[in-house]
């Protein structure tokens, strides 16, 4: 049994739409995450990370040369695809927010960012490969640049015969 999608034409709706703003939308939003907690170090960690990414993306986009499913001679634009940039930039976002944050903080961006991935495959602008490279690029250099938030606190209490200090961290 074979899936069937309709014609390239019919593709290039509302699910193609939605990945577009997702590639906008949720950077933005793990922006704004970081940002409502004064979290500036959290917020360089990001822009680190989306930066690495989205240049490896142009990288490699510029060194396979891969084009689009939907190339036509004469066409003009973005013509190549290998890997994804709209996955590599929903999945910096994503993985931000899991390895800053924890995982519950990325269970709806992880759903969005992977919702985004099949919506490139769908608009036949990406193949399934592409789409899970640009993926696996931006975890990857999450995993190099993002650390957890530690907030911690230093108190000091009385005790019978002076006082202890107390060094708490929660991840």
């Amino acid at each position: 049994m074979t899936l069937k999608l309709p014609p390239p034409s019919a593709r290039y709706g509302g699910f193609r739409t939605f990945g577009d703003v997702m590639n906008l939308a949720l950077p933005a939003y793990a922006l704004t995450r970081s940002a409502a907690d004064s979290d500036w170090e959290g917020s360089l960690q990001l822009a680190y990370t989306t930066a690495l990414s989205q240049t490896a993306v142009w990288i490699l986009k510029n060194t396979t040369k891969i084009r689009r499913p939907t190339w036509q001679p004469g066409d003009n634009g973005k013509m190549y695809s290998f890997p994804s940039g709209h996955t590599a930039s929903v999945f910096s976002a994503a993985s931000y927010l899991h390895l800053r944050y924890g995982w519950k903080e990325a269970l709806i961006p992880y759903s969005l960012a992977a919702a985004t991935g099949c919506s490139r495959v769908w608009a036949n602008a990406h193949r399934k490969s592409e789409a899970l490279v640009g993926a696996a690029l931006a975890v990857g250099f999450s995993l190099l640049v993002v650390r957890p938030r530690e907030d911690s606190s230093l108190e000091i209490i009385p005790v019978e015969g002076g006082a202890a200090i107390v060094y708490t961290r929660d991840l």
